[in-house]
């Protein structure tokens, strides 16, 4: 049970869902859920195997889209509205983690080029990469598979995401239908810092990563050697991306340099609670951002866990933090 095979079986098993239409939509369906908690379950009580639970659980985030059930969806919103209430420094540090982990990253690279540390170099430049995943989902928090699939340029198959406004202070993100989960177009916009950390990536440092690491060229944000799976059928999509499980422990340097424990995912509902912070009660806008339906925000934002818990989360930021909203409500404007 390595990890290429589990992922090739998970990718089969949505590949067949998506295609037939005798079966479930995979993203709405608990059938990989179930089998990915029975293989676990055997991993750890069966083989005594921790490797093969590690993949396991580093793919169960990287599917996240295709593999939460309702309950969990429910329980993971709880989670961190809980996590921000206690915590308001954690929400603070989320905000600014772009900034933070950018500078360290910078300061590793300078450090592992002067000691011509390769190794090194590469796994800084993976924490730059982390930097610029989290100024994406600070600024509008994407799934997973759409920061996989984030192009910076056309290719002949497409055309890319990113449109410069202003270069190196303002990016729009636009993501088509066939792009998104629930199927409508999606504008990101992202700004200030968190601009200027996706340019300087990709004027300065992708470039260098692709050549540590040998990949082919592609038009992708993030390189790899895979290639984006399960978007619609009007939509094709070339190689050269991040695997999944890949972005997923890109995406962990950075959140175990900040502490805040959270996947890409759980950084919808962080920026959720913190919408419903600032502007309590305003559900219909945290929908706008997140890309969902208002009665869904409702339906996990909208119990003791958001509008009361967001008041909480705002006296207590703002006690500590008295900036922060300035920065959110220029993020969220």
């Amino acid at each position: 049970m390595s990890r290429n095979r589990i992922m090739a079986a998970i990718e089969d098993q949505i590949a067949r869902s998506v295609a037939s239409p005798m079966l479930k939509d995979p993203s709405k369906s608990q059938t990989l859920a179930s089998r990915l908690t029975g293989l676990r379950t055997i991993a750890r009580n069966g083989l005594h195997d921790q490797d093969i639970v590690a993949h396991l659980d580093v793919l169960r985030i990287a599917y996240h889209d295709y593999i939460v059930t309702p309950k969990e969806m429910t329980e993971e919103a709880e989670q961190t509205c809980l996590m921000l209430q206690t915590r308001p420094d954690l929400a603070a540090r989320f905000v600014n983690s772009p900034s933070e982990l950018a500078c360290q990253a910078r300061e590793a690279i300078a450090e592992a080029r002067s000691a011509g540390n390769v190794e090194a170099e590469d796994e800084a430049l993976r924490l730059f990469a982390s930097a610029v995943q989290h100024a994406i989902q600070v600024s509008r928090p994407q799934r997973t598979s759409n920061l996989i699939s984030l192009r910076y340029r056309g290719s002949k198959e497409i055309a890319g995401n990113i449109r410069w406004i202003k270069k190196g202070q303002h990016a729009e993100l636009r993501f088509l239908k066939g792009e998104i989960k629930n199927n409508r177009v999606v504008t990101v916009h992202v700004v200030d810092d968190d601009a200027k950390i996706l340019w300087e990536w990709l004027d300065v440092h992708r470039k260098r990563f692709v050549d540590l690491r040998g990949l082919p060229d592609s038009p992708y944000v993030f390189p790899g050697n895979a290639r984006p799976r399960f978007v619609k059928d009007a939509i094709t999509l070339p190689e050269g991306c991040m695997a999944p499980a890949t972005m997923v422990e890109v995406w962990a340097l950075g959140a175990e340099q900040i502490g805040l424990g959270i996947s890409p995912h759980r950084c919808r509902h962080a920026i959720a609670t913190l919408i419903l912070a600032v502007e309590p009660g305003n559900f219909a806008k945290a929908a706008a951002v997140l890309g969902d339906t208002e009665d869904t925000v409702r339906k996990h934002y909208g119990r003791d866990s958001g509008e009361q818990a967001s008041m909480a989360v705002r006296s207590a930021l703002l006690a500590r933090h008295p900036d922060i909203f300035k920065k959110m409500k220029r993020k969220l404007a």
